[in-house]
């Protein structure tokens, strides 16, 4: 007896199978939402991406197979210092200050920046745009006929027809032609099938209609247009003056910026018409001129995030930190309006003792919208006609218009519920007592409260018209009752401190004045307190600045092999196409972005436990009731200049063909870049009651800046962690009063070589690779005797060497290729499942 295909149905019908196969299809699909990181991509540093856990239960993870060790290195209050690796690597990650792979983070917290910065209040935000002129010029020539009329029954038939010449200047001459047949048969019965053909393909629209009385809403109707390469478009049904329509939409693309644009347009049609014996015909010749061009190309605009946009509309041509999934344009079509999202920022914490994921909360509704570009008012409209008559033999008509218009873009707040909810959100106590309406909360894992909401119905009193209905200002339902932070029970408290405040701290100019930066404004986030359960208070008053993030994209000239294999990179002159006068491609595109300084990470700089006091008022000193740890920090590198990509040569730039229309259109690739400038801070000095240990670092030879905003390699380079000496505050005060040598409690020396991923461009010595650490000794009282620990690490053979073009659409490093697809057209990885999962490692 064959059981396999019970088998099989029984495994098939399983719960548990099908619950494990979603997991491991949720596992696969998530890598792809993460964004792949290149060299020098900023603004962001290698040192923050990880932290040290206190505890490693396993070496390898069972759900990805990444390979993950620790090495205790020293503790200091309990906190520990470990040196980690993670076998996650990518062609396009940036070793840290210990190698590739390896992570000594002392603690931070690192902002995941989503749309604009959330403490953005008033920064103006910069873009420059170019795009070629729109030109349609349309010639249209047609002609009615009407036969068999019955003047008393209204029965008869008509046949038009017309064909149409278009030039538009991006998309050259297209040619479409129109049939249409009309029936009108008596009682009101009217039947038409029209035709139409052009670069859309054919469409058919046949239409029934039946009105038991000639002018009155009172019958049936029913039409539908079909397309030969969409199917179905459109479906209407009517009766007795309802009527309902089924639409097959588009893709809703995503606009680019909203640049005001004018648009001119001119008409001019000529119309003859008569009747001979039983034919009424109508004769009739259009012509028609349009033109849209950008008003201007230079924008700058205030920009608010998270924290500030409470009260703002973009009525004033405010930017605001919110966006919209699947954003068109509204018309009747549209059964759905875009969803809106706000954006605010993802704050991570890591330190050795926890780690923690928090984001701003609002306590009420917002009304958001794009910023406001051009008043409404400016709009010229001519229109003007004459028509003789020649008896029924002829009569001469024609038609001239001239319209000069703008696009614009303006908060819609004249409904009445949206006119309420505005004027509800810009109330004086909102403006008078900002962050009142905002809390943060980890978004790791929900926690319980024992207080209960308020759980009673409430009654809403609805006023207004026919055309929209609000709520009345019940006290009950509207009074300002905005949630205290501190009633939401969290494991760990998370407190944003403003520049502003943070300047008025007593010990501001002994802890937090020497990380100040005069580009960071006072309402912009200068340090963040976070208190755990257990007690302990960790401050990150340490902000590191970019100053400066600009994205660019633009038209280059065609790259002749493109088609077959696209370059990774191509070649442009900054003066012509990276410029607002571009003249390549089909729309002679330029597009820049520049967003202004804030702070990318916070560095932890003190700890202190739950039983500390301040005595003295001089900040944590020996003197003090408590432990602390206290973290000092060195800026090795001011504005620091990061770009994607990174080039070795200059003038070089990401290269996309843009591959919807490559082969039909060889002239609109793009190219793009991203660049930017931020400091570059590492510790130097961690202190406790009785202990202190000291960062050597040094620059290293890979991991260079770029040279300026259009490539190159710049003059300073990162710097790696040469060693770290740890000694007891007494012997070390001791010993450098009486002049003697100091004699360490431990030293920790690490020893490096460039082997791993050999011939990256930000590279000193083209023949060499990444920062690859070999060697880690820990040596106790300066003694080469009294040795403790020696590790030394070798590397899989698997060792290729840097090309961003073998890079798979999930990051990881890919040689293969299949006969006649390129990375662009196939961007995967073979079935070859083993191939290369050892590489760097």
């Amino acid at each position: 007896m064959n059981t396999t295909r019970g088998y099989i149905i029984v495994f098939r019908k399983a719960v548990n199978v099908k619950i494990i196969s979603l997991c491991l299809i949720i596992i696969f699909i998530l890598p792809m939402s993460i964004p792949i990181q290149a060299l020098t991509n900023g603004p962001t540093q290698p040192e923050s991406q990880g932290f040290s856990a206190m505890q490693q239960e396993t070496h390898v993870d069972l759900t990805t197979g990444s390979f993950s060790y620790m090495i205790p290195l020293f503790s200091m209050n309990d906190y520990p210092f470990n040196l980690s690796y993670n076998s996650d690597i990518t062609m396009e990650e940036e070793a840290s200050w210990v190698g590739l792979g390896w992570n000594l983070n002392t603690g931070n917290i690192s902002r995941n920046m989503r749309g604009l910065p959330d403490d953005f209040k008033d920064d103006i935000i910069v873009e420059e745009k170019n795009q070629k002129r729109n030109v349609n010029i349309g010639i249209t020539a047609g002609s009615t006929f009407e036969i068999f009329t019955i003047p008393n029954a209204g029965g008869g038939s008509a046949l038009s027809s017309s064909i149409t010449f278009i030039y538009n200047n991006y998309t050259g001459i297209s040619i479409s032609q129109n049939r249409t047949f009309g029936f009108n048969f008596p009682n009101n019965i009217k039947a038409n099938l029209g035709f139409s053909t052009g670069d859309g393909g054919l469409s058919i629209s046949p239409n029934f209609s039946f009105n038991k009385k000639e002018g009155k809403n009172n019958g049936l109707g029913i039409g539908m247009t079909f397309n030969s390469l969409k199917g179905v478009q459109e479906m209407n049904f009517s009766y007795k003056g309802l009527s309902s329509s089924i639409t097959n939409n588009e893709l809703c693309l995503s606009p680019e910026s909203h640049f005001p644009t004018m648009n001119t347009s001119f008409s001019f049609e000529p119309q003859i018409g008569g009747t001979v014996l039983a034919l009424d015909y109508d004769i009739f010749f259009n012509a028609t001129y349009n033109i849209q061009r950008l008003k201007f190309k230079h924008l700058e605009s205030p920009s608010y995030g998270f924290l500030y946009m409470y009260g703002k509309t973009g009525g004033n041509g405010e930017l605001l930190d919110f966006a919209r999934e699947k954003d068109n344009s509204y018309n009747p079509g549209n059964p759905y309006l875009p969803q809106t999202l706000l954006q605010p920022d993802v704050f991570s914490v890591n330190t050795a003792l926890f780690s923690d994921n928090f984001r701003a909360f609002q306590n009420s509704a917002t009304v958001v919208s794009d910023a406001a570009s051009i008043s409404p008012s400016t709009q010229t409209n001519v229109d003007a006609g004459i028509e003789i008559g020649m008896g029924n033999l002829a009569d001469i008509g024609l038609n001239f218009a001239l319209n000069l218009s703008y696009n614009y873009i303006n908060p819609w707040i004249n409904a009445p519920f949206l006119y309420f909810l505005s004027q509800s959100q810009s109330n004086s106590f909102a403006k008078t007592t900002p962050f009142k309406n905002i809390y943060f909360k980890s978004i790791n894992s929900p926690s319980a409260s024992p207080i209960s909401p308020n759980n009673n119905a409430q009654k809403f009193s609805l006023g207004g018209n026919n055309f929209g209905y609000t709520c009345n200002n019940n006290s009950s339902i509207f009074a300002n009752k905005y949630q205290n932070i501190f009633s939401v029970r969290e494991e760990n408290v998370f407190l944003p401190v403003i520049k502003s405040q943070l300047q008025q701290h007593p010990l501001y100019h002994l802890l937090y004045q020497q990380y100040e930066s005069p580009e960071q404004k006072s309402e912009h986030i200068a340090a963040i307190k976070i208190h755990n359960s257990e007690g302990k208070t960790f401050i990150f008053g340490c902000p590191t600045i970019n100053y400066l993030q600009k994205e660019v994209s633009f038209n280059v000239e065609n790259n002749q092999n493109s088609n077959f294999n696209p370059p990774a990179l191509i070649a442009y002159n900054p003066s012509i196409e990276a410029t607002t006068t571009n003249t390549k491609g089909i729309m002679n595109h330029f597009y820049s972005k520049t967003i202004p300084a804030y702070a990318y990470s916070y560095l932890l700089t003190e700890l202190y436990n739950e039983e500390y006091s301040d005595l003295t008022g001089d900040g944590p000193s020996p003197d003090d009731a408590g432990d602390y740890i206290t973290f000092s920090y060195a800026k090795k590198i001011s504005k620091y200049k990061w770009r994607t990509p990174y080039t070795e040569q200059t003038n070089k730039a990401s290269y996309n063909p843009n591959f919807a229309t490559l082969f039909s259109n060889s002239s609109d690739d793009i190219a793009s870049y991203t660049y930017g400038e931020k400091d570059i801070w590492y510790v130097d000095t961690v202190r406790s009651k009785h202990q202190m240990a000291i960062f050597y670092t040094s620059p290293r030879d890979d991991a260079y800046e770029a040279q300026s905003e259009h490539g190159g390699k710049g003059n300073s380079s990162m710097h790696k962690l040469d060693s770290i000496i740890v000694y007891t505050v007494h012997n070390y005060y001791q010993s450098l009063n009486a002049g003697t040598n100091i004699i360490p409690e431990q030293k920790i020396v690490f020893n490096y070589t460039y082997d791993l991923c050999k011939g990256v461009y930000n590279q000193s010595n083209i023949n060499a690779g990444k920062l690859t650490l070999t060697e880690v000794i820990i040596t106790d009282n300066n003694s080469e005797i009294n040795q403790k620990h020696s590790y030394k690490f070798e590397y899989n053979g698997d060792n290729p060497d840097y090309n961003p073009e073998q890079i798979d659409r999930w990051g990881n490093y890919n040689n293969t290729s299949i006969t006649g697809m390129n990375r662009f057209n196939f961007p995967y990885t073979t079935a070859n499942d083993n191939n290369h999962s050892s590489a760097w490692r």
